[in-house]
């Protein structure tokens, strides 16, 4: 598939700022993610904390022990309530962490080891099975009757861990400390990578411009210099089909065609002859738009006569005939910048027009005829071009004839 230099352009773009969005994108999960596990490495250093004041709270409730009925009621009142509020908090935070762990990035965790990763959730799920059991176990030692718990029983088994949730906190804690700072070192490590990857990426894409297109258009600035110092018929080699690939193919047509040119120039001014001088713009004309004939027709009195013929097949028969009627259809020629035939059957060609292209056509017996009107001081004939391919004069070859017609008629009238 052939893209233009402006696809090409655009589907480099396209691609550089999808794969630095991506990395971009990737970088930023990790970061976010980063942040969000500093988050909840707080939250839970606040659980360790809370644990800690719940066990000092028990610690210092034991230690008061034996008490009568009067103190028994104000701890009842006091520790009690502080111990159930603690609880309610821890409770938050142990399913806060939880649903924030199991909702980490799954992107982020690619960057990190399996086993680390796997590890955590382990903890956390053996974290959340204690707080159930703790829960369970602790409401079975105080009892159903809110009025009077078992506060003895109820500190003893805050105090013994007995349901292990304390010690799974703390075990969850740690080794989320430890993700959290292989996730710091894999979001560094990506980080500069992906600065790498992109600088990498950005000197490639700079490569691939200058070559495919600084270095190509410093070869046409130098190759237009070269022709300008009079260096014509210069060629510059490019392959490419994209714009500056044209531009190229353009370069070299025109610095050929400037050779073509200075040629033909010359050889007009040394022709000593109309006739030669024709013979020479047959065989200029056949190498740059590969014309088959060249008829000149110039007015007498009351018709354009064919007065000079240059032809692959010369035709002396028509030499100094009347070929055409000095009437309004020839002169239309005059009143147009050129008249091209190239299809005599086309529904296009007005009826005046399409007796005059089959009766042209068939006087010089080719497929299509380019007339082209020429003018010098006073004097104007009329240049008949012929091919014998069917696919006739394009829009190219139509406009180098016309560039070249002041050269014709300076050697021609």
């Amino acid at each position: 598939m052939t893209f233009g230099l402006n696809k090409k352009l655009m589907t480099m773009g396209v691609i550089t700022l999808l794969f630095v969005a991506l990395i971009l994108w990737f970088s930023n999960q990790g970061i976010t993610q980063l942040s969000s596990d500093i988050r909840l490495s707080k939250d839970m250093s606040n659980m360790q904390q809370l644990v800690q004041l719940m066990r000092e709270q028990s610690s210092q409730y034991k230690q008061n022990a034996p008490r009568d009925y009067e103190s028994y009621n104000r701890d009842l009142k006091v520790f009690f309530t502080q111990l159930q509020d603690n609880l309610s908090v821890l409770s938050a935070q142990v399913e806060s962490a939880a649903h924030q762990y199991y909702n980490r990035s799954a992107s982020a965790e690619i960057l990190l080891d399996g086993m680390l990763v796997e590890k955590n959730i382990q903890s956390f799920k053996t974290m959340e099975q204690a707080w159930t059991a703790f829960e369970q176990g602790f409401q079975e030692q105080i009892g159903d009757n809110p009025e009077e718990p078992r506060l003895e029983w109820g500190n003893e088994y805050i105090l013994n861990d007995t349901s292990g949730l304390f010690a799974s906190i703390s075990s969850a804690h740690m080794n989320f400390e430890s993700l959290v700072e292989a996730q710091r070192k894999a979001t560094v490590k990506f980080n500069w990578f992906a600065i790498v990857l992109i600088a990498g990426v950005m000197v490639l894409l700079f490569i691939w411009f200058n070559q495919t297109i600084v270095k190509r258009v410093i070869r046409v600035a130098k190759g237009c210099r070269e022709v300008a110092l009079g260096n014509y018929g210069l060629k510059i080699k490019d392959q490419s089909q994209d714009e500056l690939g044209q531009l190229v193919q353009d370069f070299n047509h025109l610095s050929g065609r400037s050779k073509s040119i200075l040629s033909l120039l010359n050889q007009l001014h040394i022709a000593p002859t109309k006739q030669q001088a024709l013979e020479v713009i047959r065989q200029e004309s056949q190498a740059i738009v590969n014309v088959a004939s060249v008829y000149l027709l110039l007015p007498q009195k009351d018709a354009f006569a064919v007065n000079l013929i240059a032809s692959n097949q010369p035709q002396e028969g028509l030499k100094g005939k009347a070929l055409l009627a000095n009437d309004t259809t020839i002169e239309n020629i005059h009143l147009h910048e050129y008249l091209i035939l190239n299809d005599v059957l086309s529904h296009t060609v007005s009826n005046k027009q399409a007796h005059f292209a089959k009766y042209l056509l068939n006087q010089v017996n080719a497929n299509s005829v380019l007339s082209l009107p020429i003018k010098s001081h006073n004097k104007s004939g009329v240049l008949i071009f012929t091919r014998n391919s069917k696919q006739g004069f394009d829009e190219t070859h139509i406009q180098t004839l016309i560039s070249l017609s002041p050269l014709f008629a300076s050697a021609l009238l």
